[in-house]
């Protein structure tokens, strides 16, 4: 049973996305749309789900709705794993943050596919660090190493002054309003940035 469910990457991201919002029904489109998955990989992985009853399927007319099935047998154990993972790069995160308090550190804000939810095997996990005075360089590549090494997860830090900072948000930089928008304060009060 277990291996119909979770027998490709494909499966993996569409209840993924599913378990986000499982009271939620998603025509085909949507969830091609929101795995960023093509339309023969979603199809045929979507069928594999409808068949073990992980998802049910509801007919509209011509058009078909899915959603996941809240009552099979393992769906409390898949969401419970799934939540597991994501709170694990959360963990690695605040491990990184922690490391940086005391580093004339003004924010630090988890951003990207962690942040968002849509985290793959192959996610590093992306921050955006904002520092007061001097950027604090000397031992983060030491203490990115040792993070790595510990969980085998990448850390990718972006670096901003709060001039910096500032300067990107008035100018309505797209990276800096993606970061605010997704984003996830790890320290920091960030009300001077509009979160």
């Amino acid at each position: 049973m277990l291996e119909n469910i979770i027998g490709a990457k494909s499966k993996v991201k569409i209840l993924r996305e599913m378990m986000q919002t499982d009271d939620r029904e998603y025509c085909l489109e949507d969830l091609v749309k929101a795995t960023g998955q093509s339309f023969g990989t979603v199809h045929p992985s979507l069928n594999s789900l409808v068949d073990s009853r992980m998802v049910l399927v509801r007919k509209i007319g011509k058009s078909k709705l899915y959603r996941v099935n809240r009552r099979h047998i393992l769906y409390e154990k898949i969401k419970e794993l799934m939540l597991e993972e994501r709170n694990r790069f959360i963990t690695i995160a605040k491990e990184f943050s922690d490391g940086l308090k005391k580093r004339n550190i003004k924010n630090i804000i988890l951003f990207g596919s962690v942040a968002r939810g849509d985290f793959g095997e192959k996610s590093d996990i992306d921050l955006l660090v904002i520092y007061s005075r001097r950027k604090p360089q000397e031992d983060v590549d030491t203490h990115v190493g040792t993070l790595l090494d510990k969980y085998d997860v990448a850390i990718v830090p972006v670096f901003l002054s709060v001039s910096e900072a500032r300067n990107r948000l008035r100018k309505s930089d797209q990276f800096m309003l993606n970061a605010l928008e997704e984003g996830k304060v790890l320290y920091g009060d960030a009300g001077w940035l509009g979160k």
